[in-house]
C-alpha cells in the first residue's frame, strides 16, 4: 500500500516540500544580501554588484531544473 500525506503520494509531497523550502531559502538569501548591503552602506551601485555577484550562485539552482526539463533529462 502506498503511503499518502494530505491526499498525495509521499514522493510527490516530498518533491513539493523540497521545492517550497528551497524557494524559501533563496528568498532568505536575497534578504541576507540586502542586509549586508545596508549594513556596509554599499549604495546603489554596490548593492547592485552584491545582488548580481551573489545572486549568480542562486541562479544555477533556479535554472538547472528548467534546463533539465527542456533537454528531457530527469
Amino acid at each position: 500500500m502506498q503511503e499518502t500525506v494530505l491526499g498525495m503520494p509521499l514522493a510527490d509531497f516530498e518533491n513539493l516540500l523540497t521545492e517550497v523550502l528551497v524557494a524559501g531559502l533563496i528568498v532568505y538569501m536575497f534578504y541576507i544580501i540586502w542586509k549586508i548591503g545596508k549594513h556596509s552602506k554599499a549604495g546603489r551601485f554596490g548593492m547592485g554588484v552584491l545582488f548580481v555577484v551573489l545572486g549568480l550562485g542562486m541562479l544555477g539552482v533556479i535554472v538547472k531544473p528548467i534546463i533539465a526539463k527542456v533537454l528531457g533529462i530527469h
